[in-house]
């Protein structure tokens, strides 16, 4: 009680069961049934036709994989060969570490048969055993009960690559996962925590595929109600520990840890939505708190240079990136966003400040973190270089570059990822703009290399192994050598998902206009591949149904769009001269056409489109 409490309606939408599974196989090992639903996802099981004698118990187990029937040839510790020859075709249960996920069952002795849907609990699990029945339930009497917060899917996408499909389709079931109730990080293990950086990177993805304006909006007073009282963020909401509500918040990072992309969500968050779906009042209610830890940063900073973060950094990165590169980076993208969000809510003077402060940061950035020749270097006053992706990739995302020490940046970048074999060894920061970066400085065909790579490290690489949705680590499983690190290790965990930002702006060529926000304005350049045959896809926005599609053949290529009502188009591509792209249906519904600097430009109003390019 006290002046300062705010009762408020529930916001958002409550957990509910938006899609049923039903088992898709069933094996037995020993005295124990196993059943496969096909799909990894958080919920519950419910079992139909059970039956028992009164008082007779059953104990249901959950695992997201099974102990190989094939032995890995080189197995990683602490499992061996022996390991994997004694729990051949069993379930897998290590990596939830402390979280014993069991549920009990004891029959009441009905002849007809009983039914059991665990309450108040979910789980995050594609195979369900029971220990303790006489006989094994049917295929049909034994369901999963899908559990989420945010709706049914707006999105779709289709290509004429199947692993590339299955991948978008492993990404849509992380997000469904794990978003229920807080965007936890993974539903499985024993933290099933609303992780901040994890919400972050994946945010703009979460857009397209679900409703999340309202998801986010109740999170997001979790938040304001927990947060420190300097300014800054904790490392996931809500937050347990030795701590009280409100004001009282002292250091809520010292109990939740705080990270670089972790803290940052609570500025480029808010930006999303603004973006996203035009929501500005997100970013009015919470624009103070921003400015908090704004206020926090730049007052830990030294000389426009951000410390070493403490935690985690690029999180499972194959090769990790200096911290404190990755910290001034951040800090110089959340000053280039508020910049603009303080103008959008009238805030001048502020707005001024943080475009000082932007240029401030990547003029620091640049002196302190590039040697002469562009290769990132470490600030140790020694410029021992560092030369990793994500070390090229952020700043060419976030920062104001110097042409020439970009161009550079950009050739190291290209020649890394080509020493790496065309592979990528990035973490949870680096990894969603890998692909924007090298798209948006004209290497696309390197972009789609990447983006079609199944050897390890790369987001096919789980799909060849058989991953249903996104997983923590590149190698979480590998035919080869099994399971990975069992302390880090989930196989539902979507962060890594946040390619879908690159599929929807790039390879579907759907691009937002940042004057023009929740894609009032739409900017399609889409980026054709002929190599990667053709492709469909798209999301509904806030004004309807946004579609793209483009197919190469032999004679050309073939480019549809859609345009809901309310709203305009901007479409380029590059053609060799003009009268290369020509328009096939929708003729009066462009406001207007040119050719300038070898691109054809359409301005289009709302409708359905059909274009030939020679």
């Amino acid at each position: 009680p006290g002046e300062n409490v705010e009762i408020q309606g529930y916001v958002g939408m409550k957990i509910r069961n938006s899609i049923t599974l039903k088992a898709v196989a069933m094996k037995k090992i020993g005295g124990r049934y196993i059943y496969d639903m096909g799909q990894n996802f958080a919920g519950v099981p419910r079992f139909e036709n059970l039956r028992g004698k009164k008082g007779q118990q059953i104990v249901i187990r959950f695992a997201e994989m099974l102990f190989p029937d094939q032995i890995p040839e080189n197995p990683r510790p602490p499992l061996t060969k022996a390991d994997y020859e004694r729990n051949r075709g069993n379930m897998y249960m290590d990596n939830y570490r402390s979280a014993i996920s069991t549920d009990y069952y004891t029959f009441k002795g009905d002849a007809a048969g009983e039914t059991f849907e665990p309450p108040f609990t979910q789980h995050g699990y594609r195979y369900v055993s029971i220990d303790g029945l006489d006989t094994p339930l049917a295929l049909s009497d034994v369901e999963g009960i899908v559990l989420e917060s945010v709706g049914d899917q707006m999105s779709f996408y289709e290509s004429s690559n199947k692993d590339i499909n299955k991948l978008f389709n492993n990404i849509v079931w992380g997000q469904r996962s794990n978003f229920l109730a807080v965007p936890t990080d993974c539903p499985q293990r024993d933290e099933r925590l609303g992780w901040t950086g994890d919400a972050n990177v994946f945010c703009r993805t979460a857009t397209y595929n679900m409703m999340t304006e309202p998801f986010y909006k109740r999170w997001f007073y979790t938040v304001r109600d927990q947060k420190s009282a300097n300014g800054d963020t904790g490392g996931y909401y809500p937050c347990f520990g030795n701590t009280k509500n409100g004001a009282d918040n002292a250091n809520i990072e010292a109990i939740t840890g705080r990270g670089t992309g972790w803290s940052d969500f609570t500025v480029i968050i808010p930006w999303q939505m603004y973006q996203q779906y035009g929501d500005k009042e997100f970013v009015r209610e919470h624009y103070q708190s921003m400015k908090n830890f704004m206020n926090y940063l730049e007052s830990k900073a030294k000389d426009y240079i951000a410390p070493d973060a403490t935690y985690w950094g690029d999180w499972v990165a194959p090769v990790p990136t200096n911290i404190s590169l990755i910290s001034t980076a951040y800090m110089g993208y959340d000053a280039r966003i508020m910049a603009v969000m303080a103008k959008v809510l009238g805030h001048d003077p502020d707005a001024e400040h943080y475009e000082k402060l932007y240029k401030n940061v990547s003029d620091a950035f640049v002196k302190t973190f590039f040697d002469s020749e562009g290769y990132t270097v470490m600030n140790d006053g020694k410029k021992t270089r560092i030369n990793t992706q994500t070390s090229y990739i952020l700043p060419l995302e976030f920062l104001d570059l110097p042409q020439d020490i970009r161009q550079k940046a950009v050739d190291h970048l290209c020649n890394k990822i080509k020493e790496d074999g065309n592979r990528l060894q990035t973490g949870f920061l680096g990894t969603p703009y890998i692909l924007n970066v090298l798209s948006n400085n004209g290497h696309s065909d390197l972009a789609y290399t990447l983006y079609t790579q199944t050897e390890y490290p790369s987001w096919l690489f789980p799909v060849k192994q058989g991953a249903t949705t996104m997983w923590e680590r590149w190698n979480s499983y590998t035919i080869k050598e099994g399971f990975g690190d069992v302390s880090m290790n989930s196989f539902n965990h979507y962060a890594y998902g946040a390619v879908e930002e690159w599929i929807m702006s790039h390879n579907l060529g759907i691009q937002r206009d940042e004057a023009q926000p929740a894609y009032k304005h739409i900017l399609l350049q889409p980026e054709i591949n002929r190599d990667f045959g053709k492709v469909r896809g798209g999301f509904n926005s806030v004004y309807g149904q946004i579609t793209s599609e483009w197919e190469t053949t032999a004679s050309g290529t073939q480019i549809s769009f859609n345009i809901p009502a309310n709203t305009t188009a901007t479409f380029t591509l590059p053609v060799n001269k003009k009268g290369d792209l020509n328009i096939v249906e929708g003729k009066k519904g462009v406001a207007k056409k040119s050719f300038a600097g070898g691109k054809a430009v359409y301005e289009l109003k709302s409708g359905s489109y059909k274009f030939t390019k020679k």
